[in-house]
Protein backbone atom coordinates (compact mmCIF):
# COMPACT_ATOMS: atom_id res chain seq x y z
CA UNK A 1 0.00 0.00 0.00
CA UNK A 2 1.12 3.41 -0.57
CA UNK A 3 1.80 5.69 2.24
CA UNK A 4 0.82 8.89 -0.62
CA UNK A 5 -2.57 7.51 -0.32
CA UNK A 6 -3.30 7.83 2.90
CA UNK A 7 -1.55 11.08 3.31
CA UNK A 8 -4.17 12.60 0.96
CA UNK A 9 -6.68 10.86 2.60
CA UNK A 10 -5.91 11.98 6.24
CA UNK A 11 -5.42 15.90 5.14
CA UNK A 12 -8.56 15.67 2.84
CA UNK A 13 -10.42 14.76 6.32
CA UNK A 14 -8.55 16.86 8.56
CA UNK A 15 -9.63 20.27 6.84
CA UNK A 16 -6.46 21.35 4.32
CA UNK A 17 -8.60 23.85 2.96
CA UNK A 18 -8.08 26.28 5.88
CA UNK A 19 -4.47 25.98 4.81
CA UNK A 20 -2.76 27.96 1.64
CA UNK A 21 -0.63 24.89 0.94
CA UNK A 22 -2.08 21.90 -0.43
CA UNK A 23 -1.43 18.52 -1.44
CA UNK A 24 -2.10 15.62 -3.89
CA UNK A 25 -0.80 12.63 -4.92
CA UNK A 26 -0.20 10.39 -8.40
CA UNK A 27 0.50 7.11 -6.62
CA UNK A 28 4.16 7.61 -6.61
CA UNK A 29 4.62 11.28 -5.46
CA UNK A 30 3.83 14.20 -3.25
CA UNK A 31 2.76 17.19 -5.32
CA UNK A 32 2.72 20.16 -2.61
CA UNK A 33 1.70 23.56 -3.73
CA UNK A 34 1.49 26.80 -2.14
CA UNK A 35 0.73 30.43 -2.71
CA UNK A 36 3.00 32.31 -4.38
CA UNK A 37 5.92 34.20 -2.34
CA UNK A 38 6.26 37.92 -2.17
CA UNK A 39 8.96 38.60 0.14
CA UNK A 40 12.50 38.25 -0.98
CA UNK A 41 14.10 35.31 0.57
CA UNK A 42 17.70 33.70 -0.46
CA UNK A 43 15.66 30.23 -1.04
CA UNK A 44 12.42 28.52 0.54
CA UNK A 45 13.05 25.66 2.13
CA UNK A 46 10.35 22.42 2.84
CA UNK A 47 10.44 20.15 5.24
CA UNK A 48 8.39 17.25 6.85
CA UNK A 49 7.93 15.93 10.12
CA UNK A 50 5.81 13.45 11.85
CA UNK A 51 5.80 15.91 14.56
CA UNK A 52 3.88 19.07 14.41
CA UNK A 53 5.86 21.98 13.67
CA UNK A 54 6.88 23.57 17.09
CA UNK A 55 9.23 27.17 16.62
CA UNK A 56 11.85 25.30 16.31
CA UNK A 57 13.27 26.93 12.75
CA UNK A 58 14.94 25.19 10.45
CA UNK A 59 16.20 22.22 13.21
CA UNK A 60 12.48 20.85 13.42
CA UNK A 61 12.08 17.96 10.66
CA UNK A 62 13.73 16.85 8.11
CA UNK A 63 14.39 19.19 5.08
CA UNK A 64 13.00 17.52 1.46
CA UNK A 65 13.46 20.27 -0.94
CA UNK A 66 15.96 23.62 -1.22
CA UNK A 67 14.15 26.27 -4.00
CA UNK A 68 15.86 28.36 -5.79
CA UNK A 69 14.22 31.74 -7.30
CA UNK A 70 14.37 31.77 -11.08
CA UNK A 71 17.24 33.75 -12.18
CA UNK A 72 14.81 35.69 -15.05
CA UNK A 73 12.05 36.45 -12.72
CA UNK A 74 13.43 35.91 -9.45
CA UNK A 75 10.14 34.16 -8.47
CA UNK A 76 10.26 30.93 -6.74
CA UNK A 77 8.03 27.65 -7.71
CA UNK A 78 4.71 27.80 -6.40
CA UNK A 79 4.79 24.01 -6.46
CA UNK A 80 7.09 21.05 -5.85
CA UNK A 81 7.37 17.09 -6.29
CA UNK A 82 8.14 14.90 -2.83
CA UNK A 83 10.13 11.28 -4.27
CA UNK A 84 9.55 8.58 -2.28
CA UNK A 85 12.63 7.97 0.01
CA UNK A 86 13.86 7.61 3.28
CA UNK A 87 15.03 11.09 4.56
CA UNK A 88 16.80 12.58 7.65
CA UNK A 89 15.49 14.30 10.41
CA UNK A 90 18.77 16.18 11.56
CA UNK A 91 17.60 16.67 15.40
CA UNK A 92 17.46 13.14 16.21
CA UNK A 93 20.55 11.86 14.45
CA UNK A 94 23.30 11.21 16.64
CA UNK A 95 25.82 10.76 13.93
CA UNK A 96 26.82 7.07 15.13
CA UNK A 97 27.28 5.96 11.64
CA UNK A 98 25.59 2.67 11.52
CA UNK A 99 23.50 2.98 9.04
CA UNK A 100 26.25 3.92 6.53
CA UNK A 101 27.86 0.55 7.72
CA UNK A 102 24.10 -0.73 6.62
CA UNK A 103 23.63 0.44 3.21
CA UNK A 104 24.10 -1.88 0.63
CA UNK A 105 25.20 0.58 -2.41
CA UNK A 106 26.65 3.46 0.08
CA UNK A 107 23.84 5.97 -0.24
CA UNK A 108 24.40 7.22 3.12
CA UNK A 109 27.34 9.48 4.23
CA UNK A 110 28.10 10.85 7.52
CA UNK A 111 28.25 14.84 6.68
CA UNK A 112 29.22 17.05 10.29
CA UNK A 113 28.23 14.65 12.05
CA UNK A 114 24.69 13.73 11.01
CA UNK A 115 23.52 11.38 8.07
CA UNK A 116 22.97 12.45 4.33
CA UNK A 117 21.30 9.72 2.39
CA UNK A 118 21.87 10.47 -1.78
CA UNK A 119 18.46 9.58 -3.25
CA UNK A 120 19.99 8.72 -6.77
CA UNK A 121 21.89 5.56 -4.42
CA UNK A 122 19.05 4.82 -2.20
CA UNK A 123 17.50 1.76 -3.55
CA UNK A 124 14.36 2.42 -0.88
CA UNK A 125 15.53 -1.14 0.74
CA UNK A 126 15.09 0.34 4.47
CA UNK A 127 18.06 -1.26 6.06
CA UNK A 128 18.89 2.23 7.43
CA UNK A 129 15.57 2.14 9.08
CA UNK A 130 16.47 -0.83 11.21
CA UNK A 131 19.58 -0.16 11.99
CA UNK A 132 18.96 3.80 13.18
CA UNK A 133 18.76 3.25 17.25
CA UNK A 134 17.11 6.89 17.26
CA UNK A 135 14.53 6.92 14.47
CA UNK A 136 16.25 9.85 12.43
CA UNK A 137 15.46 8.35 9.12
CA UNK A 138 11.77 8.22 7.78
CA UNK A 139 9.53 7.97 5.24
CA UNK A 140 6.16 9.95 4.51
CA UNK A 141 3.42 8.59 6.47
CA UNK A 142 -0.28 9.41 6.99
CA UNK A 143 0.66 11.85 10.05
CA UNK A 144 3.41 13.70 8.85
CA UNK A 145 3.74 17.68 9.08
CA UNK A 146 4.75 19.87 6.14
CA UNK A 147 5.89 23.37 6.48
CA UNK A 148 7.66 25.88 3.98
CA UNK A 149 10.20 28.61 4.97
CA UNK A 150 12.10 30.90 3.36
CA UNK A 151 15.16 31.34 4.53
CA UNK A 152 17.72 34.75 4.85
CA UNK A 153 20.68 34.61 6.07
CA UNK A 154 20.20 37.86 8.05
CA UNK A 155 17.29 36.83 9.85
CA UNK A 156 17.25 33.50 9.43
CA UNK A 157 13.83 31.29 8.93
CA UNK A 158 10.75 32.35 8.41
CA UNK A 159 7.51 29.79 8.71
CA UNK A 160 5.25 30.80 5.13
CA UNK A 161 3.05 28.24 5.39
CA UNK A 162 2.34 24.91 7.18
CA UNK A 163 0.64 22.05 6.26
Amino acid sequence: MRPFITVLAALILCGVANSEMSIESDGEDIVLTWDAVEDEYEHLLMAFSPDEYDDDGLEWGAAVLKMLPDEETAEFPVEAVISQGYYVIPSTCIGCGLCVAECPTGAISLSDGKVVIDPETCILCGLCTSSCPTDAIVTLSDSDHFVLFGVDNESGATVLEEL
